[in-house]
C-alpha cells in the first residue's frame, strides 16, 4: 500500500460522518439569552447567512448560579448528549467581565464576581469590595469588640462617678450608661460571622 493511499484513508476517516458527530459532540458557543431553564446558544454561521441558534439546558455547579447580563460577550462550551437533538451547557466564561474585574490575576487567588461587586480571596486574604472600590477594614476577631465594650464600661463608671459634681450631671451620666448598656447589647443582634459588605 503506497503513502497516497494511507493519505487518502485518513482524509476519509476525519471527514467521514461518524468522525464529524464525534467532534461535534463538545462545541464552543456564544451565549444569546439567558433566562429560564434553558439558554440560548448561538454557534456557526449556517450556509443561508444565519446563525445557528438553539436551546440549551444549564447544569451549574450544585449550590450556584450565575448568569451573564444580555450585553456581555459570554461563551459556553455545549455538549450534545445523546445526539445532536440535546445540547446542555456544561461551562461557561466571560472573559470581558472577568478582564474588567480582575485585570492580573495573582496566583493562589480564587474570586466571584459581577459588574458591580467582587469576592476575592488571595493566599489567605478574602476581600469585598464594591467594581473600581477599595477594600474597607473590618474587625478582626472578638478582641476589638472586647475592648470597646471595657472603654464603654469605663465611660460610663467615669460619668457615674463625677454625676452629682455638677448640677445636671447626674441625668447626663444616666443617659451615657443607658446607651452604653443598649449599644454593648446591639452586639448580639449586628455582630455576626456572616460577611456583608456594601
Amino acid at each position: 500500500m503506497s503513502r497516497t493511499d494511507d493519505s487518502v484513508r485518513d482524509l476519509r476517516d476525519q471527514v467521514s460522518p461518524d468522525a464529524r458527530d464525534a467532534a461535534g459532540q463538545i462545541r464552543r458557543f456564544d451565549l444569546g439569552v439567558t433566562s429560564g431553564v434553558k439558554w440560548q446558544v448561538i454557534g456557526h454561521t449556517l450556509l443561508d447567512g444565519r446563525k445557528e441558534v438553539r436551546p440549551a439546558e444549564v447544569f451549574s455547579g450544585i449550590g450556584f448560579f450565575s448568569r451573564p447580563k444580555e450585553s456581555n460577550n459570554a461563551e459556553a462550551i455545549g455538549v450534545f448528549v445523546g445526539g445532536a437533538a440535546n445540547p446542555m451547557i456544561a461551562a461557561t466564561r466571560d472573559e470581558d467581565l472577568r478582564k474588567s474585574m480582575v485585570p492580573a490575576p495573582p496566583t493562589d487567588m480564587a474570586a466571584m464576581f459581577n459588574s458591580s461587586a467582587i469576592a476575592q480571596i488571595t493566599g489567605s486574604t478574602m476581600e469585598v469590595r464594591l467594581a473600581g472600590g477599595t477594600v474597607q477594614p473590618t474587625i478582626l476577631g472578638t478582641t476589638y469588640r472586647s475592648a470597646e465594650d471595657t472603654l464603654l464600661t469605663a465611660l460610663g463608671a467615669f460619668a457615674t462617678s463625677i454625676g452629682g459634681a455638677v448640677p445636671g450631671q447626674a441625668a447626663a451620666a444616666a443617659t451615657l450608661n443607658t446607651a452604653i448598656t443598649t449599644f454593648k447589647a446591639a452586639a448580639a443582634t449586628y455582630l455576626t460571622q456572616v460577611l456583608k459588605a456594601q
